[in-house]
């Protein structure tokens, strides 16, 4: 298991949360996934780089000021109940204590595994407690890309870094990192003061990584576009 911390928010961020999708977006939700993109990298709950901000596409009922409805990673997102991430993705294959103090525990997914090809993609889930009940801090996912929405917006596993750059600009620090344990090393690109960082390993993303900044207390959320799905 790797889990980064990351850089902390402790001033607002330029991030805009728009009120309203653009009506392209969200334009048949019935007929398609909700987390369908658009070809210029829009969709619901993302952040894309535009005049030299980061913007946040949500609905105005999840909207509270901040960029967090946009924290996601495929349908499990910051906020979102224990309970609801396992709905999704099953039982964990593994747990581990917890990397800080304030988390009630840390939990892996598997959501893919092809023995064959050596590939494979997990989830990693920090869990806070709030008024009795576990939510997600930060979600994690690693490895090779999945042939599901699990997108991190509109950017997948295995994206070059150039497409990357694309979507959300230049990244504010690049750093090295190494996972022994996998194999591999590469850089890690962060995003301050925005709580996202992505690694990549020979120009290619290996993991993608939200957490709640410190300036948004924590809060149970459950995104209105897959609510009822």
């Amino acid at each position: 298991m790797r889990v980064r911390a990351g850089s902390l928010l402790v001033s607002v961020t330029i991030v805009a949360l728009f009120s309203a999708v653009n009506a392209r977006v969200l334009a048949g939700q019935e007929r398609r996934h909700p987390l369908t993109c658009e070809s210029s990298g829009v969709g619901a709950y993302s952040l894309f780089f535009d005049a030299g901000q980061v913007l946040c596409v949500a609905p105005e009922i999840d909207g509270d000021g901040t960029y967090v409805p946009c924290l996601r990673i495929g349908e499990v997102h910051v906020g979102q109940s224990r309970d609801g991430v396992e709905e999704l993705l099953g039982s964990p294959f593994r747990t581990f204590e917890p990397r800080l103090p304030q988390f009630s525990s840390t939990a892996a997914y598997l959501v893919l595994r092809d023995s064959v090809e050596h590939n494979a993609a997990y989830y990693v889930v920090e869990y806070e407690s709030l008024d009795g009940r576990e939510l997600a801090f930060s979600v994690q996912l690693t490895g090779s890309r999945p042939k599901l929405l699990h997108h991190y917006s509109c950017l997948d596993l295995e994206e070059a870094d150039t497409t990357v750059r694309r979507q959300l600009g230049e990244p504010s620090e690049v750093s090295p990192f190494e996972a022994p344990q996998s194999g591999v090393s590469g850089v890690v690109w962060s995003y301050k003061p925005l709580p996202v960082s992505i690694e990549f390993v020979e120009g290619k993303v290996y993991s993608f990584r939200v957490w709640r900044p410190d300036h948004v207390p924590p809060k149970e959320r459950r995104l209105s576009l897959l609510r009822e799905r």
